[in-house]
């Protein structure tokens, strides 16, 4: 087999010393001692598995190439000298790479594209392929914080349906291999190859739709940008700058050399998220135009929600455009709210009125869209006997219900029909945005639980903040609490903290439904479920009868 490989493809990969840089195009750190990424990267995943899987590269994951070739005979020929390598994997099993050339490299094709400069490549491969794609002669390791920033920038960029499942990577099959890279000119150019038989195919559905790197801008211009950015967070944000200002001005000294050396709006954003990185924080964030740079210091938290395994529990289950609606046999009500948009509160309407004949609820919002906060109100606002006070900003400027500088953040109870049987609301990672809002308010109903996992907080209580040129920071509010006075910057506590692992679900959690194997389930809609039916059977009044006073 390895013949047959080494017979139609040949892949090179080669290191050296260099300084350190702001961007692709300038050479990196030195490197340190040789690697065999074959033996760093060590194959766990199974071929062919479509299920998407966490790949946050750290410092660890940076190496430095002399050069790098690949080479598919006759379809497709890449040549580039030095260059920084980022590898994205999982587990220890690579599932991605991204190469960063010092200068473009040369793409020579038959196919579209052929004697383009190209700026930069992404690989995604089977785990094995690591170690044939990057030999150990040629890969030193690096310690470069820019190249792991372009090349998670990178991959996340050029992440799409076609190569994820629920927004993550997933292994290739041991032949598949995709080449997509971006040329000089700011094109697109992906290539399928077939490692097997050596055929390659070009795909050229996303040929405008290349990493932006932003309108060029002036050194001096990018500096003031940057001290306003670190004046901004020394101010707002606190974290290092309270706890030791000296090391904070010389983190923000050395970040700006970075800066200083900047050519784009994008490479500004680049050495911004620098600094955040820092912080340890996935709330501060930074937006470039319209790119979101990616946080670099904590990995995405897995959901704590199996579909499958919900719909396994269920049995019948009711499908809207923003939610799902069921009831057990017991008499229990189900709800998932999959989005919170224009349509939400008419479905919720429709759903209640259909589950009125239920004496408790499970509310699931494990996983759940959309940034409206209006209609987060409406919707919460069907689980409230009486207006509450649901969070407070010491200082705010007023006591309304409005968000901005109030004091108070209050939610009345909303709409014709409202729901007041018991309310197990189940929460998690995945419980953001306009969600994240609805459980903040719900708990404060009567006979409301919150079950599962804390919520992120990443989107609760957050301000984006020009800092020039086209470049935003988000900031995320220090000093907003409970009603109880809880500060909620890192999210919502739960009542019942409901620890879960992976193989408890059967298959992976947060898999899209694809159909029910009878394996499946999802524990923690289980315990809810267990925890209702601890209630005497004597309280078990409908939320039709309570609404009726009876």
């Amino acid at each position: 087999m390895a013949s047959t490989i080494l017979a139609r493809v040949l892949l090179l990969g080669l290191a050296a010393p260099g300084v350190a840089r702001a961007a692709p195009g300038v050479p990196s750190a030195p490197a340190r001692r040789g690697e065999d990424l074959a033996e760093v990267y060590v194959d766990r995943l199974p071929a062919g598995n479509r299920e998407g899987v966490e790949c946050e590269p750290t410092l660890d994951d940076v190496w430095r190439l002399r050069s790098f070739e690949l080479r598919v005979k006759p379809g497709l020929r890449l040549r580039a000298g030095a260059a920084d390598l980022v590898v994205g994997h999982h587990d220890g099993s690579a599932v991605w790479a991204a190469v960063l050339p010092d200068r473009p490299a040369r793409l020579e094709t038959d196919l579209v594209g052929g004697g383009e400069k190209v700026r930069h490549l992404l690989l995604r491969f089977h785990p094995a392929r690591i170690g044939e794609l990057f030999p150990a002669r040629g890969v030193s390791a690096s310690d470069d914080r820019d190249a792991l920033t372009w090349g998670t920038i990178l991959e996340g960029h050029k992440r799409h349906g076609r190569w994820a499942r629920n927004g993550l990577p997933y292994a290739f099959e041991r032949d598949e291999l995709i080449v997509d890279v971006d040329t000089d000119a700011g094109a697109r150019r992906i290539y399928v190859v077939d490692l097997g038989s050596g055929r390659v195919r070009y795909d050229g559905r996303h040929v405008s739709r290349g990493l932006p790197t932003g309108a060029e801008i002036d050194a001096n211009v990018a500096g003031r940008v940057f001290d306003r950015a670190c004046e901004l967070l020394g101010e707002r944000y606190g974290g290092l700058a309270d706890a030791d200002p000296g090391a904070w001005q010389q983190l923000c000294h050395e970040q700006r050399r970075v800066a200083s050396r900047v050519r784009s709006r994008l490479e500004l954003g680049v050495a911004l998220q620098g600094l955040l990185a820092t912080l340890d924080d996935p709330r501060l964030r930074v937006r470039s135009g319209d790119l979101w740079l990616p946080s670099l210091r904590r990995g995405r938290q897995r959901a704590n929600v199996h579909w499958d395994g919900v719909v396994n529990v269920l049995g019948t289950v009711e499908y809207e455009r923003t939610l799902w609606r069921a009831r057990t046999p017991t008499g229990i009500g189900y709800l998932r709210l999959r989005w919170i948009g224009d349509r939400t509160e008419e479905e919720v309407d429709e759903a209640l009125e259909a589950l009125m004949d239920t004496w408790a609820l499970v509310l699931d919002l494990r996983q759940v869209g959309g940034a409206e906060a209006r209609v987060a109100d409406e919707v919460a606002g069907r689980f409230l006997d009486e207006e509450v006070v649901w969070a407070r900003r010491p200082g705010g400027a007023g006591s309304d219900a409005g968000d901005e500088g109030a004091a108070e953040l209050r939610c009345r109870p909303r709409g014709a029909r409202r729901y007041r049987a018991p309310l197990l609301v189940l929460v998690g990672p995945g419980t953001r945005h306009a969600g994240e809002r609805v459980a903040a308010i719900v708990r404060s109903a009567p006979d409301a639980v919150l079950l599962g996992a804390p919520t992120p907080g990443d989107e609760l209580f957050v301000e984006w903040v020009e800092v020039g040129e086209g470049v935003r920071l988000r900031l995320p509010d220090r000093q907003v609490v409970d009603a109880a006075g809880v500060r909620l910057e890192r999210g919502l506590p739960v009542d019942v903290e409901l620890a879960s692992d992976p193989d408890d679900y059967h298959d992976d959690p947060a898999e899209d439904y694809v159909g029910v194997d009878d394996g499946d389930r999802d524990p923690v809609l289980f315990a809810a479920l267990e925890r209702a039916m601890e209630r005497p059977r004597d309280q078990r009044r409908t939320a039709g009868e309570r609404a009726g006073g009876r």
